[in-house]
């Protein structure tokens, strides 16, 4: 026979204090915990009754690397332009030959996106609870300061 949860017995056949947390499980065993969040105020009704609530620092985080995407388009498509550099992915490559508009607008989409969902899932852990999936989005920051700065050496290159 099944033991309740709160039943401090020990030795039954479900024993809570040896069972495995299920608010610790993460982002690979458990895709509900995708909606999951902070939350500002209890689930209910009224102004911002059950949406997730992220703190300024994500805010700031998703303008810089939206700002850092956009300068990467532009400075990708003069470089290319200039004959100094080349884009390295076939599809982008593609679409840059093609139309540069159409260009800018699926680099900005792709990238965007992956940032909404880092967002949505900025309070998980990957990689066995070794890593928040809030850092994945400090590590696209810091991926792209590398990437504007290396653009802003060939522009210089090019310009001087």
């Amino acid at each position: 026979m099944l033991q309740r949860a709160t039943d401090p017995t020990p030795g039954s056949e479900w024993d809570w204090r040896t069972h495995p947390d299920r608010r610790k499980s993460h982002l690979s065993s458990d895709w509900r915990y995708a909606f999951g969040g902070r939350r500002r105020k209890a689930l209910g009704r009224g102004p911002g009754a059950g949406v997730d609530h992220y703190g300024p620092g994500v805010l700031l985080l998703i303008l810089a690397i939206s700002v850092l995407n956009v300068l990467d388009a532009i400075f990708t498509i003069r470089l290319v332009e200039a004959g100094v550099a080349e884009e390295w992915n076939p599809l982008m490559r593609i679409l840059l030959e093609d139309d540069v508009q159409l260009f800018a607008n699926v680099k900005v989409a792709i990238t965007s996106a992956a940032v909404v969902i880092l967002v949505v899932c900025s309070q998980m852990t990957i990689l066995g609870h070794r890593l928040r999936v809030e850092r994945l989005l400090l590590g696209m920051l810091a991926a792209y300061v590398l990437l504007i700065g290396y653009h802003l050496f060939l522009l210089k290159l090019v310009s001087g």
